[in-house]
């Protein structure tokens, strides 16, 4: 009887553990999960913040420079449409974020989605 007796500490005790490492493990989980999501709003604001004051500045020296130097027209207008480009890259990135956000909500599905793969390619891309 005694045996029987000491096995049910150890038992409750090693169930104990094991909740315990798993409560461990899934805050790890989160915290992994909420670096992640917080370096990637990062990298979208840097992207947008960057390409859309490279296009305004692009276009102010455009029309500063319009009337003194016709021939950088053709040039800075090309930038100004690749900074114009990257903006509108970084909006993407941002709906296609989202994208996969709702579908983690939903499904629970956390890698290997086409909108993971997409969002991080059109982030660099910007």
């Amino acid at each position: 009887m005694s045996a029987k007796s000491d096995e049910k500490p150890d038992s409750e005790f090693n169930r104990q553990s094991a909740l315990l490492t798993a409560r461990m493990e899934l805050q790890i989980q989160v915290a992994a999960y909420k670096s992640v999501l917080s370096l990637a709003l990062l990298a979208l604001k840097t992207s947008l913040l960057v390409n859309g004051a490279a296009a305004i500045a692009t276009m102010s020296l455009l029309g500063a420079t319009a009337e003194k130097r016709p021939e950088l027209i053709s040039g800075l207008g090309y930038a100004a449409t690749a900074f114009a480009i990257g903006v509108l890259a970084a909006m993407i990135a941002s709906g296609i974020g989202y994208v996969t956000q709702h579908r983690y909500a939903s499904t629970g599905e956390t890698n290997k989605t086409p909108e993971l793969r997409s969002t991080v390619v059109v982030v660099f891309a910007s």
